[in-house]
Parts: structure tokens; C-alpha cells; sequence
């Protein structure tokens, strides 16, 4: 059992490598894993171009929005950072998406994912729109026609998502 699942953390790390550079996919696979293990549901984005942020998150550059304070006060941390990781890891588990780099760096947090749009989902050669049962898996293939998305369901199942198809999936 323990060979088993070291094998597919292994296969799960290296998928995650092949999308985002090794810093960052060691530090959300450490994030997910202690998700997972809690029982929180949460969602990571990495948009593989930060300048398509506001097409993620329709409300990123907005002056009155949701959970404002909270959004405005991780905006300059960085999921590499130790001091960072207990504040993060509070805020990855409450509803909402934490959209962060390539390099780490937190963007937005618990803020909701929008719908893409059909020139995007063309340009990457996806015909349709997907709904998915729940929210969280919707939002995360959402948000991942634009780079990556880690997806971690309340039952302990991890998922990878990277334009609009899903990669893989630990738990």
C-alpha cells in the first residue's frame, strides 16, 4: 500500500513539474497534501499569463468588491514563504480560488472564478463551456483554460486541471 501510494505522489509531482517550474509545484503539492489530509476544499490557480488575471477573476482590478480586506491583505504573499504558509493555508481552505505566479507570488484570494470566453476556449481547441456537478471542479476548469488549476475536494481527492482537461488526479 505505502509503495503504492509513494508511486503515485511521484507520477502526481512529476505531472505538476511538467507544468510549473519545481519550486512552485513542490510548494502547492505540500498545500494540497495538507488540505487534503484536513478535509478542506480549496483551489489554486496559476495562470500561465498574469496579464489574463481579470479574465479569470472578473473582479481582480475592481475597487469594491468581496472579502476586500481579506484579498488586499494576501496580495503580497508568497506561498514559498514559511511566515506566509499558516495564513495561506486558512485562507486556501475558505470558498474562493487563491490565484497565484509562476513564482509564487499571491495575487487574489477567496475570490470566484468567471466564466471563460469562447474565443479563449477556441484558441486552445475546446468546443464548449464545461459544467461540472459541483462549483469548485467547475471554476477550476474554468480557471484552468487560462494555465493550470490544483483542485482539492473536501474528500481528500486532488486533481489536476491544465487547459480545460483534467491530468491527473491524487487522493
Amino acid at each position: 500500500f505505502f509503495i503504492t501510494t509513494y508511486k503515485i505522489f511521484l507520477v502526481f509531482s512529476k505531472l505538476m513539474m511538467a507544468f510549473l517550474p519545481e519550486e512552485i509545484s513542490a510548494s502547492i503539492l505540500q498545500y494540497s497534501l495538507d488540505l487534503s489530509y484536513k478535509r478542506h476544499g480549496a483551489l489554486f490557480c496559476i495562470p500561465d499569463n498574469v496579464d489574463e488575471i481579470q479574465k479569470i477573476v472578473p473582479d481582480y482590478r475592481e475597487r469594491i468588491r468581496p472579502n476586500s480586506a481579506l484579498r488586499d491583505a494576501v496580495g503580497s504573499l508568497c506561498i514559498h514563504n514559511d511566515s506566509h504558509r499558516r495564513m495561506l493555508l486558512a485562507v486556501s481552505a475558505l470558498d474562493g480560488a487563491l490565484v497565484i505566479s509562476n513564482e509564487g507570488n499571491v495575487f487574489d484570494a477567496a475570490c470566484m472564478i468567471g466564466q471563460p470566453e469562447q474565443s479563449r476556449l477556441d484558441q486552445i481547441g475546446l468546443k464548449k463551456f464545461k459544467r461540472f456537478a459541483g462549483a469548485r471542479t467547475t471554476a477550476a476548469w474554468n480557471a484552468s483554460v487560462y494555465g493550470t488549476s490544483i483542485k482539492i475536494s473536501e474528500d481528500g481527492l486532488i486533481t489536476l486541471f491544465r487547459y480545460g482537461k483534467i491530468i491527473g488526479e491524487m487522493g
